[in-house]
């Protein structure tokens, strides 16, 4: 089967975990399956995910390798494999907006260094970029605050037809309007912000969340679905529309990586009035 391709938004430390992730599990048996909730998802493994486009500001990581650049300061992500060859994927100059420059600048306080471009590439050069790597899935990795390009990114995977993971807690698969965007083009999102279930072994359950995340927005895009996927969302995801127990969550994901109920979020009264109480 082929590898499911993604594209990074924001080199940080918990894409430097994804990155480690992947390869840390190719060389794994289902036994060593931790922090993961099925070894196998739709036919796709946990080390059969492949990097093929990467996007940041940081002067210091663009132009980079992304698994060299994935160690350039203020790394500090946990180190759970010690060598991991170069990806041949360069990181390129992202997209900076003038709101966000501050929250960026000072990524969880610790200060980056943007390039003297600010203005970065245009949503037309993403676009091209994500299209010609053949990226399938994006996965949001910018920090808190940034939603201005957060929301500059949806559009991008809008424009070129990619499945959005939205790792931050910018609003997108929780705001009716996005998810409407997503639905009519038929484009799968999951979000918003990833939920850490187990503070124990965190980092290999956060690695978990985000490899099991992406293969179930790459099964959705198998299936032809669109929209917010609710199940995923649900379960992967600190807020989501509606309010589900723990329980609740577990059996909508696994009836959805069944291909059974809860596949994608259809728009309803309830729902929709759920994210105004």
């Amino acid at each position: 089967m082929n590898k499911i391709r993604i594209a990074i938004i924001g080199v940080s430390n918990r894409s430097s975990s994804l990155i480690h992730g992947i390869h840390y599990y190719r060389n794994k048996k289902p036994v060593d399956a931790i922090g993961l909730l099925h070894w196998d998802i739709g036919g796709y493994k946990p080390g059969e995910i492949e990097v093929v486009a990467a996007f940041d500001v940081d002067e210091r990581k663009v132009g980079k390798d992304v698994n060299r650049a994935i160690f350039v300061s203020p790394h500090s992500a946990t180190v759970f494999k010690t060598y991991i060859p170069d990806a041949g994927i360069s990181v390129q100059m992202g997209r900076i907006l003038d709101k966000d420059s501050d929250v960026m600048n000072h990524d969880a306080g610790r200060e980056t260094s943007l390039s003297d471009n600010h203005k970065g590439s245009t949503r037309k050069e993403i676009v091209r970029i994500l299209k010609e790597s053949g990226a399938e899935v994006i996965v949001n990795y910018l920090p808190p605050g940034a939603e201005d390009a957060s929301r500059f990114y949806a559009y991008c995977a809008l424009d070129a037809g990619v499945a959005f993971v939205n790792n931050t807690s910018v609003f997108i698969a929780n705001n009716p309007l996005w998810s409407l965007k997503f639905e009519y083009k038929n484009i799968p999102i999951i979000g918003d912000g990833f939920n850490i279930r187990f503070p124990i072994m965190a980092t290999l359950n956060s690695v978990g969340v985000d490899i099991d995340s992406v293969r179930c927005a790459k099964l959705a895009l198998n299936r032809g679905m669109g929209g917010v996927l609710l199940a995923a969302s649900a379960y992967f995801c600190r807020q989501t529309i509606g309010r589900f127990t723990d329980g609740e969550s577990r059996n909508m994901i696994e009836q959805f990586i069944n291909d059974e109920e809860y596949s994608c979020m259809r728009k309803t009264p309830e729902m929709i009035a759920m994210t105004t109480q």
